[in-house]
């Protein structure tokens, strides 16, 4: 059996994957694809179960590892690990997995700053055109606005339907089905600005705020071509939201965690918390006492 055929009919579906995930799976499956070409002695062919041997897949990470990052083998190996075991438990493979870990290094989170999200709105509002009818500069100034408002992710925010928009009490509720663990709903305040920005939009409450009616792809290289144009270093739609939790972390205590809706303080901190914005505390060089360094007498 295919790799590819057993991810889309039956790991997908029982896993109920978004198609986020589902897209990060087939890109791991396509680098398996492109490596397995490169093995003496294989048939050629797309990655079938059958290639799912300990020593194939760790040589396919160690490669992975040497032409991209650590960090991105860790994630191939967590994918394919994570079908193997799939197809092991429905006897479609009798080996279980015995491939070594990568530790995948913890970065310190960044985000955009309050001036850099003022910049990237300030010429997002100089975009020109249309998207699905809506003019250009107001899709994008107002959509990066709720991002910064609400802290919520890009994926949660375009689902967003006029019905879940209340104009008059200034909010906006955030499904739970749109979500990325799908728990939930919650509802967060916008600005009278923001608000001022989407009342002059032709409402139907069951359409979508942000259409797009672009390749889904095309999203992210239209932030980058405006931050390239805004003078700012671009780190995606989840700098915004990591921005957004780290200022309010910073004003009050515990804060970011709720804006971010995230289920422990842990991840809040080691995924989200700009160490440039929230404070760290004293620094070592703030507590060590001084050192006597004048010459001996």
């Amino acid at each position: 059996m295919e790799l590819e055929t057993l991810f889309i009919t039956e790991y997908s579906p029982l896993r109920r994957l978004q198609q986020k995930s589902i897209n990060c799976y087939q890109v791991t499956l396509r680098h398996f694809a492109r490596h397995l070409a490169t093995v003496p002695n294989r048939e050629p062919g797309p990655p079938k179960v059958s290639d799912l041997t300990d020593l194939t897949v760790a040589r396919f990470l160690a490669v992975r590892e040497r032409e991209t990052c650590r960090a991105t083998a860790a994630r191939d190996r967590v994918q394919l690990l994570a079908l193997w075991r799939y197809a092991s438990r429905k006897r479609y493979v009798e080996q279980w997995p015995e491939v070594p870990i990568i530790r995948a290094p913890s970065r310190t989170p960044t985000g955009y700053t309050a001036a850099e999200v003022s910049m990237l709105i300030r010429e997002a509002r100089r975009m020109q055109g249309t998207i699905s009818g809506v003019p250009a500069g107001l899709w994008w100034s107002s959509l990066l606005l709720v991002l910064w408002e609400s802290g919520e992710r890009i994926t949660a925010t375009l689902a967003t339907r006029w019905r879940e928009v209340d104009l008059t009490a200034q909010r906006i509720t955030f499904r739970a089905e749109t979500r990325k663990n799908q728990t939930r709903d919650i509802t967060r305040q916008i600005s009278p600005m923001t608000a001022d920005l989407l009342n002059g939009r032709i409402r139907m409450a069951n359409e979508l705020v942000w259409p797009w009616d672009r390749s889904a792809c095309l999203l992210w290289k239209r932030l980058q071509g405006i931050a390239k144009r805004a003078g700012v270093q671009y780190r995606g739609y989840h700098g915004i939201r990591r921005a957004a939790v780290s200022y309010v972390e910073a004003a009050c205590p515990g804060a970011g965690q709720r804006l971010a809706d995230h289920s422990s303080p842990q991840i809040t901190i080691k995924s989200y918390l700009d160490p440039r914005i929230v404070p760290q505390g004293p620094a070592a060089t703030d507590l060590l006492p001084p050192l006597d360094l004048s010459p001996e007498s």
